[in-house]
């Protein structure tokens, strides 16, 4: 495996407007970057802050950077939590918890019934919601509209409206990006996007390291996926069968049925692509795959990699990573296989 030359993180305190970044000195190595694309909230971290300062009692926002060879690549931008001191023997560290900042879209929640009618723009009513919290929001523009009249009941996450809205018109769910803005985009099958990351242990500039981790599960895999829409306004179904590989129909002899109601579809394509993605993350999910790196910070949201790593060879979706806030820090990468049906 390749060795890094000079390799450390720098913090930086940012103003309300992620604006104006001050270093930050009183952080230890020892802590965390998490980024899970299946959470709600996507990513975290967690410090170690020395004890001879009161410093990051005053930080609200904090921007996190790996410095490689003199070039720095953000791994994330987080709200601050209050920190909590810890105390073992006659050592004391602060331990800092540092959110998404999709934070506040999850436990903001709407306090009258929320009623978005049939026709309205998916993507501008989710960037009109957004525009309230202050963050950038990146999502291309789209024509697509809500096919059936939407309410939410009081007190539901404005996270839950929006991830609703994004996924009825084929966009993925909200992320976050390493600047903490806000994004989507439309979702692309799995077997139809192109590796962004290779991973070749047959490269001498490779980074992986030797152990990985590889778990099949074929038990109780579905292989026929119904998707459907049943209101006053609309009624539609979509089904996709998956006959091929090792858990179809045809290698089985058993159809096992995924049948699940959506809020609502923008038209059939966008509902029978959901029975598509549905079927590839199915037969995906049986194999999943842990490698381990050096630490690479150019992952983000449900990257598509490429890997040769002895008998562990495809493409894969990165679907968490993990980096150690620390020279010499290890990268965890958990993945599913992508399997074409």
């Amino acid at each position: 495996m390749q060795q890094y030359n000079t390799h450390y993180f720098k913090y930086y305190a940012l103003d309300s407007n992620m604006a104006n970044p001050t270093v930050v000195n009183c952080i230890e190595d020892g802590g965390t970057v998490s980024y899970n694309s299946l959470d709600s909230l996507k990513t975290n971290a967690r410090l170690k802050v020395s004890l001879d300062t009161s410093e990051i009692f005053d930080i609200k926002r904090i921007r996190i950077c790996s410095v490689l060879n003199g070039n720095e690549l953000p791994c994330g931008t987080f709200l601050v939590a209050t920190p909590s001191s810890q105390f073992e023997s006659a050592v004391q560290s602060i331990d800092v918890t540092c959110y998404s900042t999709l934070w506040p879209v999850k436990v903001d929640k709407c306090d009258t019934r929320y009623y978005v009618p049939l026709g309205t723009n998916a993507v501008n009513e989710v960037k009109r919601i957004l525009g309230r919290f202050g963050y950038q929001v990146i999502i291309p523009d789209s024509t697509k509209t809500t096919s059936v009249n939407q309410e939410w009941e009081i007190g539901t996450s404005y996270l839950e409206i929006v991830n609703s809205l994004l996924d009825s018109i084929g966009y993925t769910s909200l992320y976050v990006d390493v600047y903490g803005n806000y994004v989507a985009k439309p979702d692309i099958l799995p077997s139809l996007r192109e590796a962004e990351i290779i991973y070749d242990s047959d490269d001498i500039n490779n980074i992986i390291e030797p152990s990985a981790e590889s778990e099949l599960d074929l038990f109780n895999v579905p292989n026929k996926f119904i998707r459907y829409v049943n209101s006053p306004e609309v009624d539609l179904t979509a089904v996709y069968i998956n006959s091929r590989g090792i858990t179809g129909t045809e290698a089985t002899g058993i159809v096992n049925v995924d049948s699940q109601e959506v809020n609502d579809a923008s038209d059939y394509d966008t509902l029978y692509e959901l029975c598509k993605k549905a079927a590839e993350e199915a037969t995906s999910i049986y194999h999943k795959v842990t490698i381990y790196t050096a630490i690479n910070p150019i992952h983000l949201f449900l990257n598509c990699l490429h890997l040769n790593h002895y008998q562990l060879r495809g493409k894969f979706i990165e679907t968490s990573w993990d980096i150690e806030l620390q020279t010499g820090g290890t990268m965890t990468h958990n993945l599913r296989e992508v399997i074409a049906c």
